[in-house]
């Protein structure tokens, strides 16, 4: 980008980037750090074999490993907070980190007493933290989607939209407008499941 695109930039309020170089490496590169990953992918195990031991009786240790789980996949979003704000918006990243506290919440009254599933009361409870959660989440990926747009925007205002792939490859959100749309309406359409279920 030159200097005068970029005083122009400045002045009309448009984001800019500064020149990144990448090799074939870099873009290959796992940015995400050893800590961040574990956490996720414990925490999303623990989701799974929670959900399926958590049906029945004495069922509470599954509840609980749920929620564990949930608070890992936060923890893992967290652990990694300012590379994903910088390149998916600081709002985004809260909201995914809120919908996963929501989801464990959720989870935190029968990992006590597993019989509370047979209160409608409780069950009520839960049905509301899915649907913050989901909520939460969908908005996230609609979010995302919406930096994307102005990015692109943002450079194509400047007349030179190879900029946004090539100088900007740092902040540059690589999901597709079909990827991050179809996510939002997924997440969505869980809210709505457990409506249903509720």
């Amino acid at each position: 980008m030159s200097n005068r695109s970029v005083r122009a930039a400045q002045v009309k309020g448009i984001p800019t980037a500064t020149a990144v170089i990448m090799n074939d490496l870099d873009r290959s590169r796992i940015h995400a750090s050893f800590f961040s990953l574990t956490c996720g992918a414990l925490g999303i195990l623990a989701v799974g074999v929670g959900s399926v031991i958590s049906p029945g009786k004495g069922s509470e240790f599954g509840w609980g490993r749920c929620g564990v789980g949930w608070i890992l996949v936060a923890i893992a979003v967290i652990a990694r907070v300012e590379h994903l704000s910088r390149r998916l918006g600081r709002a985004a990243v809260v909201c995914a980190i809120i919908a996963a506290v929501a989801m464990a919440v959720s989870d935190v009254p029968f990992s006590f007493d597993a019989n509370r599933t047979a209160d409608q009361g409780w069950i009520n409870f839960v049905a509301n933290c899915w649907a913050v959660a989901m909520i939460l989440a969908s908005a996230s990926f609609a979010l995302v989607a919406i930096r994307k747009d102005r990015q692109m925007g943002a450079f194509l205002r400047l007349g030179k939209p190879g900029i946004f792939a090539v100088e900007d490859y740092n902040s540059t959100i690589h999901a597709s407008f079909l990827t991050l749309g179809t996510a939002t309406l997924g997440w969505l359409a869980l809210r709505r499941r457990g409506q249903v279920d509720a």
